[in-house]
């Protein structure tokens, strides 16, 4: 799931909110067919929360959660509804810190 999030082209406030009533009604019905199987959607969730975050935020976000792959990270970065708000400047800087978590 956090595969298909990362590749959407442009999120909104509904669309973050579809995203959480996705996969909470995804688990509800993987805990019904296999209750001792039924997978955590932790991950899932931990993405889609960091939609909400402000951009400084993202970087210590992106530090602190080194299991997403980086294009998951810098996804996070570009669909983020406050970095679309942001200067071309000041995005270029927070992609470039994100970068450095890499290197």
């Amino acid at each position: 799931m956090v595969e298909g999030y990362s590749q959407i082209k442009k999120v909104t406030d509904e669309g973050r909110a579809q995203m959480s009533l996705d996969t909470k009604t995804l688990h509800a019905a993987l805990r019904k067919l296999l209750p001792d199987m039924a997978p955590s959607v932790g991950y899932v969730e931990d993405y889609i929360r960091a939609f909400y975050l402000p951009p400084e935020d993202l970087i210590a976000w992106a530090r602190s959660h080194p299991q997403y792959l980086m294009r998951h990270r810098m996804a996070m970065m570009t669909l983020n509804g406050v970095y679309a708000g942001l200067k071309k400047k000041e995005q270029q800087e927070v992609l470039e810190a994100l970068t450095q978590l890499v290197e």
